[in-house]
């Protein structure tokens, strides 16, 4: 069974290049995409998140809290990226559950970690 990925961002040209660079020769991945958080909780087998600190409806830690607060999803990775993510929002994005914050554009050597 693949594993399934989620991206949140309500821009089509983001959600599209982190799926370029999630997908592998090997297809070991399913990228879903999503313009917000509306469907997580029906979507089933999610491996990770990533999603676009400017796509959610809500507050980001409102956002985070009710992932990591959730039997269901709690133990699904979150990565957040935008735009501009200062040190001290990187800090409490880690520090409420995200493994890991960063700013667009991406550099693709970080998924080939």
């Amino acid at each position: 069974m693949p594993h399934n990925i989620l991206i949140i961002d309500n821009n089509s040209e983001n959600r599209s290049y982190i799926k370029s660079l999630c997908l592998n020769e090997t297809n070991e991945y399913e990228v879903i995409e999503d313009k917000n958080l509306d469907n997580l909780f029906q979507k089933q087998n999610i491996s990770i998140i990533f999603f676009n600190t400017k796509s959610i409806s809500k507050n980001i830690q409102n956002f985070i809290l009710d992932i990591k607060n959730n039997p269901n999803t709690n133990l699904i990775p979150l990565i957040a990226y935008g735009k501009q993510i200062s040190e001290r929002e990187k800090f409490i994005i880690i520090e409420l559950g995200a493994i890991d914050a960063f700013e667009m554009p991406i550099n693709p050597t970080y998924f080939r970690a």
